[in-house]
């Protein structure tokens, strides 16, 4: 029997798109909002200016993901923002 569906490829430029997505959510979490924001903007910067990738499911991941990672760096550091004015009032 052969098989009925051909291989999936997965093209480059989704790959990096994806991996910028990626870094600035764990940055989010790990080192700062700022660099988050900054690599979610980068993210879709590019997806958008290039067209890449082709795919209409992969640009919805992109934009997601680099969605996410702009919010997770707003909420950074509006985070820091009330901790800060807390340990202020204490």
């Amino acid at each position: 029997m052969e098989h009925s569906h051909s291989p999936v490829r997965v093209s480059g430029a989704f790959l990096i798109l994806l991996f910028c997505s990626l870094a600035g959510i764990t940055a989010s979490f790990v080192y700062s909002g700022y660099l988050a924001i900054i690599l979610g903007i980068i993210a879709i910067a590019l997806a958008m200016g290039t067209k890449s990738p082709e795919s209409k499911r992969d640009r919805t991941i992109i934009f997601s993901l680099a969605g996410i990672s702009v919010l997770l760096g707003v909420g950074a550091i509006a985070i820091g923002i009330v901790s800060r004015a807390l340990a202020q009032l204490v």
